[in-house]
């Protein structure tokens, strides 16, 4: 992820986020790539988020005399 993109996730987290530009076709301008740019990282960091960081305990499984 790159890291100049988490102001704009923080603002995205938090509600709507407006890009303005000065191009007469959104298409033709920034905006698109921005967007994607921001979608993408957003989603990596909610996949990340899903990730045990290390293994899960499966002590629950093991017989009590084995705990």
């Amino acid at each position: 992820m790159n890291v100049k993109l988490l102001p704009l996730m923080r603002f995205a987290r938090a509600g709507r986020v407006t890009l303005l530009t000065a191009a007469r076709e959104i298409e033709d301008s920034h905006l698109p790539v921005i967007k994607e740019l921001v979608l993408s990282a957003l989603e990596e960091e909610d996949a990340s988020d899903r990730e045990f960081c290390s293994s899960p305990c499966l002590a629950h499984t093991l017989p009590t005399s084995q705990r």
